[in-house]
């Protein structure tokens, strides 16, 4: 019958595993490499949030101001305080987006409004912007004004006479 004798100078513990006091450097390298992993995809997850976010505010302001835009006696001052306040609303710095309206003064013959915003993300990111870099966000929205169900275009051809018929195919 042999006798198993523990030896005081074997790193081994009762059950051949090591001590924890011995192990602690490695699991502070795995926990550094676990954790700066989980960090990074955290804070990516998050950064492209706040990109969805943005770009989604910036087209809500450029449609609904767009809306506002083709109302009668509307006019670009109207559109361009309407964009300013969605994106202030939306947490979107709107003294970085430029806002180009065409045409630039409506009347009567206005046939559509064209509200394009575009804003840097560099300038609205929680994060140095590293991921998406320093593209801006660009939307463009164009709506027919409400002139234009109106207006009878001149000069075009008449209800109920041939003019208008296209003669080539027949």
């Amino acid at each position: 019958m042999k006798t198993l004798v523990h030896s005081k100078s074997s790193k081994a513990g009762k059950f051949g595993r090591l001590r924890s006091h011995e192990r602690s450097g490695a699991f502070t390298v795995e926990f550094a490499i676990c954790c700066s992993v989980l960090f990074l995809t955290v804070f990516a997850g998050l950064e492209f949030s706040r990109f969805m976010f943005v770009r989604h505010a910036i087209d809500q302001a450029a449609f609904e101001s767009a809306r506002l835009g083709i109302i009668k006696g509307k006019t670009p001052a109207d559109v361009t305080a309407m964009v300013n306040s969605m994106l202030r609303t939306s947490s979107v710095k709107p003294s970085t987006a430029t806002i180009t309206i065409t045409p630039s003064t409506f009347n009567d013959t206005t046939m559509s409004i064209k509200v394009s915003v575009s804003c840097p993300y560099a300038a609205n990111s929680w994060l140095p912007p590293r991921i998406f870099g320093s593209q801006p966000i660009v939307s463009e929205v164009e709506l027919d004004h409400e002139n234009k169900a109106y207006l009878v275009p001149t000069g075009g051809p008449n209800i109920g006479s041939n003019n208008g018929i296209n003669r080539d195919f027949l």
